[in-house]
């Protein structure tokens, strides 16, 4: 309820500033350029007149004032986690040491696999001996399973055999 009384409260301000302008405007206005500068009513009347729609966007505007004060509290903690400095920087060796992998191998031996949405098998019997302290590198044209691979890696998959 306080909530809403918030809302009502901008709006009849945003509303009064719209008419209150609209009054002023036209009557000072067309009395003071008219009269003492002769200007054309017309210019006159479609200058106020943009300038009035104009307010009247601020004015509905004003009614969403409570909602962005909600949306900034709201953004405040999310922006905290996001600024948190992370544990995982591989960038900072300062504590840790860094360790070489001497033994031991990634070794596919006929590994067949189609993804459970397809049909179609994306590996069928493949081979690949990857030694350690090793880099290697996947290269191939879109589609010839680059990702797959790693995914299979990374264990984000089970293979069907192999």
């Amino acid at each position: 309820m306080k909530k809403h009384n918030k809302v009502g409260f901008y709006m009849g301000i945003g509303n009064s500033a719209r008419a209150i302008y609209a009054a002023l405007t036209f009557s000072v206005g067309l009395r003071l350029l008219v009269v003492e500068y002769n200007v054309d009513r017309e210019k006159v009347f479609l200058a106020t007149f943009f300038m009035m729609y104009s307010v009247m966007g601020l004015g509905f505007q004003a009614a969403n004032i409570p909602s962005i004060g909600d949306a900034y509290k709201a953004a405040k903690p999310i922006f905290g986690i996001i600024d948190q400095p992370s544990t995982l920087d591989v960038r900072k060796t300062d504590s840790r040491e860094l360790k070489t992998v001497t033994e031991g191998k990634i070794e596919f031996k006929d590994v067949t696999f189609n993804y459970p949405s397809r049909g179609v098998y994306v590996l069928r019997d493949m081979n690949l001996t990857i030694p350690a302290a090793h880099k290697v590198a996947l290269v191939g044209g879109s589609g010839c399973g680059k990702s797959t691979i790693t995914n299979l890696i990374l264990q984000f998959y089970n293979i069907e055999q192999g």
